[in-house]
């Protein structure tokens, strides 16, 4: 069935100003073959179903009171492009919506083992049930294989001046709005999207205690193993955002989370060193 949001009165296909998210899991490649050699294909091909299921449910849930759809997705081999149209009206809790579902998946597929990176961008595009066409998926990936680098989600630079001026809004009326807390900005000046935050504040995947847990968990085992020092930076730069997190975020939750911060001195010695030439 067609996204009618793309077509006209006269069912003929229209382009429309969207957000679009293109996504990609890292070390796909990697994972698949090895899945085949250790003879574990059939058990890593139900994880990664597993979590596609979850995403598939998400924007049913989501789109089930909204006809037609709002959000739709699609998926080729390890890239996963998200989209939905833009309306000036109802664009922020749309928009909330969206990363919602964006950083959960990031957090579910890094617990299972699996980073993405990915970029999100605000332009034309026509989606339908077959294709997804246009600028604003031309320009996620170009965000999400040349500028991204790391395993984070970035924001264009159009769709990041439209946060900066909501951001703005509520910090002139001195308002609160827990949409400030979706993003961080990197030391590059990229925005990238506080999955962290996400996670925590939905509860999808446990407590605070138990995320922070399992994501220094993944980081440390991980970063341990690595040889490779293309591969080093995305787990150290996982392990700065970690850290920062937890000093950032310990005072707004009123919580303790001292004790989640991963030590560089505590790797293992080689590991040190490597840290120490980058």
């Amino acid at each position: 069935m067609q996204n009618k949001r793309y077509f006209n009165n006269l069912d003929e296909r229209i382009n429309k100003l969207s957000y679009c998210a293109f996504i990609d899991v890292l070390g796909y490649k990697n994972m698949i073959l090895e899945s085949f050699h250790d003879n574990n294909s059939k058990r890593y091909f139900e994880e990664y179903y597993e979590l596609i299921s979850w995403l598939e449910n998400e924007f049913l849930n989501h789109n089930k009171f909204v006809e037609p759809p709002l959000y739709t997705y699609k998926l080729f081999t390890d890239n996963f492009v998200l989209n939905y149209p833009f309306n000036a009206n109802t664009y922020i809790e749309e928009l909330k919506a969206f990363l919602i579902i964006i950083g959960q998946m990031q957090m579910r597929f890094l617990l299972s083992g699996v980073l993405l990176r990915g970029g999100i961008a605000l332009g034309l595009i026509h989606s339908d049930d077959k294709v997804i066409v246009g600028p604003a998926l031309i320009e996620a990936y170009e965000l999400e294989s040349i500028k991204a680098v790391y395993p984070r989600i970035i924001f264009s630079s159009r769709l990041k001046n439209q946060i900066d001026r909501r951001i703005e809004f509520f910090r002139n009326r001195v308002l609160i709005d827990s949409y400030d807390n979706y993003f961080l900005e990197d030391k590059d000046g990229i925005l990238f999207l506080n999955y962290l935050y996400i996670a925590i504040c939905c509860e999808d995947v446990g407590s605070d205690y138990d995320i922070l847990a399992k994501h220094r968990e993944f980081i440390i085992s991980n970063i341990g193993i690595t040889k490779d020092n293309h591969i080093f930076e995305k787990y150290n730069w996982l392990l700065e955002y970690h850290n920062y997190f937890c000093t950032l975020y310990s005072p707004v939750f009123q919580r303790d989370y001292s004790q989640f911060i991963v030590s560089k001195s505590s790797l293992n010695c080689s590991i040190t060193m490597l840290v120490n030439k980058t």
